[in-house]
């Protein structure tokens, strides 16, 4: 699926990586246009009347530097749709400002296995302020019926399919005014499989699943991969709703159990693993350097949670006969829980001693697998001719780090 998806030219490269990565964070193919500003010319020099010179007085005090003007950055042209629809088109969301400090990762997940695209069954945008360890999580149900530019009026989870990421991203900038920067993809095999790698998760079902999943009743359940995957895709009716408060809890314990007992140490066996049928723009390189990030992210209050919800929402009846219902955006409500969420990503807080036990479980379970990797090499021989044989140094990393 890797070689299907469409890229951004400036912005994104092919890759795959977990969802779950993507949980605790976290972009997809997108059109560039480059903008630049011209500084205005120096006026031109005072000659001297006796000397015909380019004098300058002299002065103890330096030039001032002027500073560069900022290249905007670039946004999409949306032309204007060229055929009536179904429903009006709804009017093209104001841009949000994120700001230098501030990255949308778009998370996504879809109900076919790779190579196939399908259908987007989870929609996760995760904003994220890396300076101050700040992140908020806007879940978006997948069966919006939204502008598709260049396509009409269709579900928001046809998007990939239909234009691969460039046209998801296209959309989501449309209508909401928000592009994301990184992206991750998963599928169903994959997600599951993690799971069980990681040990399951503990789940507080609030509403039971009597129809589905094995039967889950209400309460706190230790699930399994599979009917973990069975309990974030079940869907009761046509309550997208509820799904994808399901899947944004989901994402929050797996996050959770991540950062807890060093688990983030070995996030580089956790993306060989996965990688080769997952969609990333995320490197290796990448991820391990968002590990830091990742284990400030485990105190709770540093993370906000909202949900496009009822509130924001209206049930839309898409045909008479079958009963088919989609949900449309509201405005300015849909709109308002975006700039919540940044308000809230650029807020700075101060940390929980929480994070502390993180970072020293982190530091801990590295040191671990690094002394086990210098034990398991064997004696090499210095430069120095005749010297004694050692083995290589391996430094402890240390997660700890300053904080706002």
């Amino acid at each position: 699926m890797k070689k299907d998806t469409g890229t951004l030219k400036t912005e994104l490269r092919r890759f795959s990586v977990p969802l779950f990565i993507a949980a605790v964070f976290v972009g997809f193919a997108l059109l560039s246009f480059a903008g630049c500003s011209r500084r205005q010319a120096d006026p031109k020099p005072v000659l001297t009347e006796n000397l015909g010179l380019n004098m300058m007085p002299p002065s103890d005090t330096p030039a001032p530097v002027e500073a560069p003007t900022p290249t905007p950055e670039p946004w999409y042209t949306f032309e204007a749709p060229f055929s009536a629809e179904i429903t009006p088109i709804p009017a093209q969301a104001s841009r949000l400002e994120l700001g230098k400090d501030v990255q949308a990762w778009l998370l996504m997940g879809t109900d076919k296995e790779a190579p196939y695209t399908g259908r987007i069954m989870a929609m996760h945008i995760l904003l994220v302020n890396e300076r101050l360890a700040k992140a908020a999580m806007i879940s978006v149900p997948p069966n919006l019926f939204v502008y598709l530019p260049d396509v009409g009026m269709r579900r928001l989870s046809t998007s990939l399919a239909l234009g691969g990421m460039e046209l998801v991203s296209k959309t989501l900038a449309y209508n909401f005014g928000i592009r994301p920067n990184r992206f991750i993809l998963s599928h169903p095999t994959e997600f599951q499989n993690l799971i069980d790698y990681l040990g399951g998760l503990d789940v507080s079902v609030l509403f039971p699943i009597k129809d589905a999943c094995g039967g889950i009743p209400s309460g706190i359940h230790a699930l399994n991969g599979q009917r973990l995957l069975c309990y974030v895709s079940y869907l009761s009716g046509d309550d997208e709703v509820d799904r994808t408060r399901r899947q944004q809890e989901v994402l929050g314990l797996l996050l959770q159990k991540l950062v807890k007992d060093g688990r983030l140490s070995k996030l580089p066996n956790y993306y060989t693993t996965f990688e080769p049928k997952m969609e990333t723009d995320f490197t290796l390189t990448d991820m391990v350097s968002k590990i830091p990030f990742m284990l400030r992210l485990g105190d709770s209050s540093r993370i906000n949670y909202a949900l496009l919800g009822w509130d924001a929402l209206v049930p839309w009846v898409l045909d008479a006969q079958t009963k088919s219902q989609v949900l449309l955006p509201l405005q300015p409500a849909s709109g308002d829980l975006f700039k919540t969420a940044l308000a809230f990503v650029n807020e700075a807080s101060s940390l929980s001693e929480i994070v502390l036990t993180y970072e020293a479980q982190a530091t801990q379970a590295m040191a671990l697998i690094q002394t086990a990797q210098s034990t398991a090499l064997p004696p090499v021989n210095t430069a120095i001719p005749g010297a004694p044989t050692s083995t290589p140094p391996y430094s402890t990393v240390v997660y700890g780090s300053p904080y706002p």
